[in-house]
């Protein structure tokens, strides 16, 4: 076994390594891992373990089997329509969808909820953080350091902004 300090280098340099010969080790922001298997974006479909034939860095593992069949979320939908139309419950499908996938189209895309407190609005921004590690994803606050104030966010994927 190694001291602490030298397990901490070591997975450091793990998870840092940018070298062409280990391209296995890259993340695909298009895979969402689960117990039973992972979750293409790219094409919303559910891969099962057995049926993987590459190497594939997942953006986030969530340590529960995927037993979703359909399209179908009753508590995602009864949550929405006991507040919006239909119309308005497509868009903001479609503002989770666009914001958990990444486009080759060069645009930024932000969510902006606005409403009264309580009504759900960091709930629905949770299940879309949640489904990016940790690491990936930048909370910015109300209060952050003057100098170089952007600069812990230069490398995420994602940011959320709560009560700014």
């Amino acid at each position: 076994m190694c001291k602490s300090q030298h397990h901490q280098q070591l997975l450091y340099f793990i998870e840092n390594i940018i070298n062409p010969n280990f391209e296995f080790i890259k993340l695909d922001l298009n895979y969402i891992g689960f117990k039973n298997g992972i979750y293409d974006l790219s094409n919303a479909t559910f891969i099962l373990t057995a049926d993987i034939v590459e190497n594939i860095q997942v953006r986030t593992y969530i340590d529960s089997e995927f037993k979703i069949d359909n399209d179908y979320a009753p508590l995602l939908d009864q949550y929405l329509r006991f507040q919006f139309d239909d119309e308005t419950i497509e868009f903001i499908y479609f503002m989770i969808g666009r914001s958990m996938t990444k486009l080759n189209d060069k645009f930024d895309f932000m969510v902006f909820l606005f409403g009264e407190g309580g009504s759900g609005k960091s709930l629905l921004m949770n299940l879309v953080k949640y489904s990016f590690a940790h690491d990936q994803v930048g909370i910015l606050s109300n209060s952050h350091q003057e100098q170089f104030g952007l600069s812990e966010y230069a490398k995420k994927n994602k940011f959320y902004a709560v009560m700014i």
